[in-house]
């Protein structure tokens, strides 16, 4: 279904994203309380998030897709990196503008929330240190 978003936004359809963000909230819900070692051998979260969600989170996304991506990051948080998870940082501080839409705004939040909360290593992905300029 991603493909064949793709080939759709490459025709020029209008409505290309509206297939990407059901695949997108598909695989969030599938996979947010799930064990890596449980879909490793089908799926790597690392990768979707960096070939699929960062993109999304782009200022020219459509708002529904961008919030989708934004939402997926909080579900995601345990698998980030450390320079995947700034990459969404300043993707979701850029989506806090006054002229995203309300929803993206909201979510860009709670994809704030969850990145500077404890990891499932009991330590935050962004440091205080990293934060503190933001705020």
């Amino acid at each position: 279904q991603l493909e064949a978003a793709g080939t759709a936004k490459q025709a020029g359809e209008d409505m290309w994203w509206l297939r990407r963000e059901a695949c997108v909230f598909s695989v969030a819900v599938m996979c947010a309380d799930a064990d890596e070692s449980d879909i490793s051998s089908v799926f790597r979260p690392a990768d979707f998030m960096e070939q699929v969600v960062l993109p999304d989170m782009a200022t020219g996304t459509p708002p529904v897709l961008r919030g989708r991506a934004l939402h997926c990051v909080s579900s995601f948080t345990q698998w980030l990196s450390p320079d995947t998870a700034v990459q969404c940082f300043k993707a979701a501080i850029a989506s806090i503008s006054e002229d995203s839409p309300l929803p993206v705004r909201m979510t860009a939040a709670r994809a704030i929330a969850s990145l500077s909360s404890s990891s499932h290593t009991g330590t935050p992905l962004l440091s205080e240190d990293f934060l503190r300029p933001h705020v």
